[in-house]
């Protein structure tokens, strides 16, 4: 239990500290970036045999995070290059090309991978 309290603080350290050092920590939430990867990484993981309990499943939900971060990466540049006639149009497209793909590699990197690494260790 121990173990589980000092990783909640490095990840609340990793989110923390960034966004107290930011003049308005808002300009990193975007809903239609979250729905993007949360949606399509849950979507994917619902057609997965895994047990929300096993290394495997997390190991998976690494690999959809990223990959649907990078898929909503695709999705903010093809709508940035349809308003290319529109400069102010062009913002809220970048935020979800960028956005995307910062919380895809988040959440893979920074919760489905200890996650897998905390049920792997359990297993062994």
């Amino acid at each position: 239990m121990l173990r589980l309290g000092k990783k909640l603080i490095a990840v609340l350290g990793l989110i923390g500290l960034p966004l107290l050092a930011m003049e308005d920590p808002r300009v990193f939430i975007n809903i239609p970036s979250l729905l993007i990867v949360v949606g399509m990484t849950a979507s994917a993981l619902l057609f997965s045999d895994a047990k929300i309990k096993t290394a495997e499943f997390w190991r998976q939900a690494r690999k959809y995070s990223i990959g649907s971060g990078i898929i909503g990466t695709v999705i903010g540049l093809v709508l940035m290059l349809a308003s290319l006639n529109d400069p102010a149009a062009m913002g809220p497209s970048m935020a979800i090309a960028l956005l995307t793909v910062l919380y895809g590699t988040f959440i893979g990197l920074f919760i489905a991978r200890p996650l897998e690494n905390q049920f792997q260790d359990t297993s062994s």
